[in-house]
């Protein structure tokens, strides 16, 4: 099992490395990136939706390398996507939960560095190449399936995604305007190190 990846708040990628080697047996991290980190794991992906130091887990499907920042990038994006191998993440994503014959699925576009495209318009494009591959119908809103599709400088990477919306905000009661962000709340909580028995307080409580 490949996941790529785990996308977590800038600063905190060695804490969430600690945490995926202590919660993940076995767990090969390959790369620690601002925002990110790619590992393997071999256990079931379920046990990555455990993390709480990460916003989304990523299934990998395809890296892209020799883009240039021109529109001709979008071009190549959509042929990307179309030859891409989706099979090795859908198997990761139908042991999560059944997924219909005929998903619909949207992409998810981010970018890093500048572009002659905004992340809108290559997401449109790789939406394209897996429509041309699969022919699934394209929901914005009501989706089965999510593609993240994430550039970098002359690199991109695609991926499903694995984890849902609530992730990022999981265990929030209230979300008032000053809530911190619950990734963030852990690992100030593993930074604090409690032993166990102990009680302790975060003076800065925001929303509390």
């Amino acid at each position: 099992m490949k996941v790529d990846r785990g996308c977590v708040a800038a600063g905190l990628e060695q804490l969430c490395a600690r945490e995926l080697r202590s919660l993940l047996p076995g767990v090969a991290i390959s790369t620690i990136e601002p925002g990110r980190l790619r590992f393997c794991y071999g256990g079931s992906p379920s046990r990555t939706l455990l993390l709480r130091t990460v916003d989304d887990v990523f299934a990998h499907i395809a890296d892209l390398d020799g883009l240039s920042g021109r529109e001709a990038d979008l071009a190549l994006i959509e042929a990307a996507a179309s030859r891409a191998d989706l099979e090795p993440a859908l198997a990761l994503r139908e042991a999560l939960g059944t997924i219909p014959k005929a998903p619909s699925f949207r992409v998810t576009g981010r970018r890093a560095g500048e572009q002659d495209y905004n992340s809108q318009q290559a997401a449109g494009f790789a939406g394209g190449g897996i429509v041309a591959q699969r022919g699934w119908r394209v929901d914005l809103t009501g989706h089965d399936l999510e593609i993240g599709l994430h550039i970098e400088g002359e690199h991109a990477l695609i991926g499903l995604r694995l984890s849902d919306d609530a992730m990022a905000a999981r265990s929030r009661v209230v979300h008032g305007v000053a809530s911190l962000h619950p990734p963030i709340a852990h690992a100030l909580c593993l930074l604090s190190a409690p032993e166990v028995g102990e009680t302790f307080l975060d003076p800065m409580c925001g929303a509390g």
